[in-house]
């Protein structure tokens, strides 16, 4: 397995965790149209970490990535449920970077330590 390999999974899993972050700061401050800048920003700086850990391809395909309509008229749950898309995506590409086979798109010394 590349040495990069390990550095991605460590990176996906931070920016999943920095989901949770965004949703306690939510139940807290219950500011959501500034939970959803964050969610924004969070979106835009995760693109540009997965392009410089696995390439652009994947990048690509988390940046179209987009929640479906929701209907609960429950803005936390509303959140959560655009949240969960996104975490979803970010765990099965780790699973998937982690399988035999898989093949960066990036050169070894592109990715940051």
């Amino acid at each position: 397995m590349s040495e990069q390999i390990p550095a991605a999974v460590a990176m996906l899993k931070k920016q999943s965790e920095l989901l949770d972050v965004n949703l306690k700061l939510t139940r807290t401050e219950l500011n959501y149209p500034r939970s959803r800048e964050r969610l924004a920003k969070w979106k835009a700086q995760t693109v540009l970490l997965i392009a410089q850990h696995l390439g652009p391809k994947e990048a690509k395909k988390f940046e179209v990535k987009q929640p479906g309509p929701s209907f609960t008229n429950d803005l936390l749950d509303e959140l959560s449920d655009d949240q969960d898309v996104y975490r979803d995506f970010l765990e099965a590409l780790a699973r998937a970077i982690q399988k035999p086979g898989y093949v960066l798109e990036v050169e070894a010394g592109s990715t940051p330590a």
